[in-house]
C-alpha cells in the first residue's frame, strides 16, 4: 500500500510540475512600449526601437499620433519605404495550441487592398484589407482576424510580413497570444485519478 501511494505521489507531482509549466504571457502587443514615435517614425531592419519586437526585414512605420489605433496609441503601418516584417520570440508548451488575434486595417493615404502574412514555425496564412476612399485617421475600420499554431518547443518566433510593396502597406495593432489546448490533465483531474488508483488498491486488498 505504502509503495502503491508514493507511485501515485510521484506521478501526480511529475504532471504537476510539466502543466505548471505553461506560456509566458505574450507582451507588448499593443506596441505601446517603445521609443516616442511622434506623428510616426520609420524604423529599418534590423530595430529594437519597438519593446520585445524586431523588426527583421525592409522598414515599418511605427504610428504615433498620425491615425487612430485600434488599441491604445500606438500601431504600425506595416510597409514603411518597403514591405517589412517584425518578430517576437516567446515562450510556449510543446504540444499546446494557440490563438493569435490582431487587428488589421490599412494606411488610409492610398485606397486599395494591403495584404499581410502571418507565420509561426511551418504555420503560415495570409490576410487582406481593403482601404476605401471613405476611410479616415479617425475611422480606420480595424478588423480582428485569427491565426492558429501548435508549438513544437519552449519558444516559438511569431512573425508578420508585408505583402503590400514600397508605401501604404497593411497597418497592425493589438496582438493577442492565449493558449487553447493544455499539454496535460488538470491538477484536480490527476488528484481525482490518484485517489482512483488508492481507492482501487483498497478494494483488492479486503478480496
Amino acid at each position: 500500500m505504502k509503495k502503491l501511494l508514493l507511485i501515485v505521489t510521484s506521478i501526480i507531482l511529475a504532471f504537476g510540475f510539466v502543466g505548471s509549466a505553461s506560456a509566458s504571457p505574450f507582451t507588448n502587443g499593443s506596441f505601446e512600449l517603445g521609443t516616442d514615435p511622434g506623428n510616426f517614425t520609420t524604423l529599418y531592419a534590423v530595430n529594437t526601437s519597438i519593446t520585445d519586437w524586431v523588426v527583421e526585414t525592409g522598414s515599418i512605420d511605427y504610428i504615433g499620433t498620425y491615425w487612430a489605433a485600434s488599441d491604445g496609441d500606438r500601431s504600425l503601418d506595416m510597409s514603411g519605404y518597403q514591405a517589412g516584417s517584425i518578430y517576437q520570440e516567446f515562450d510556449t508548451v510543446a504540444g499546446a495550441w494557440y490563438d493569435v488575434l490582431f487587428d488589421m486595417a490599412g494606411n488610409i493615404d492610398q485606397d486599395g487592398t494591403k495584404d499581410l502574412r502571418v507565420t509561426a514555425l511551418s504555420y503560415t496564412n495570409d490576410y487582406s484589407f481593403i482601404v476605401e476612399s471613405t476611410y479616415t485617421a479617425t475611422n480606420m475600420n480595424w478588423e480582428t482576424n485569427t491565426f492558429k499554431f501548435q508549438a513544437d518547443s519552449a519558444l516559438t518566433k511569431l512573425v508578420f510580413t508585408s505583402l503590400t510593396s514600397g508605401g501604404w502597406g497593411p497597418a497592425l495593432d493589438n496582438v493577442r497570444v492565449s493558449e487553447t489546448q493544455a499539454q496535460v490533465p488538470e491538477p484536480a483531474t490527476l488528484l481525482l485519478l490518484g485517489f482512483g488508483l488508492l481507492g482501487l488498491a483498497g478494494f483488492r486488498r479486503k478480496e
